[in-house]
């Protein structure tokens, strides 16, 4: 899965592949999915995993670590 997160306050755009991300500063993490393409979201301590209908899973480490620079936010994009 090609997935982008914008680092928010270095304003700096990284492109990742996969599906497993760890966040480390706060971020905007854009998927290349419909939110309607998700099946589940769930809460693992710290992580996001989202489980999509085609079965697919994404983890989002750390992304409910608040801290005093901000938080992360998510964002569904439409496929292309």
């Amino acid at each position: 899965m090609n997935v982008i997160v914008i680092l928010k306050d270095q304003k700096e755009t990284r492109a990742l592949q996969g599906n497993f991300i760890s966040l480390d500063s706060p971020s905007l993490v854009k998927l290349p999915v419909r939110g309607n393409d998700v099946a589940r979201v769930q809460r693992d301590e710290n992580d996001l995993e989202l489980l999509l209908k085609n079965g697919k899973v994404l983890k989002i480490e750390n992304f409910f670590v608040e801290t005093p620079a901000g938080r992360h936010d998510i964002e569904f994009t439409e496929l292309e």
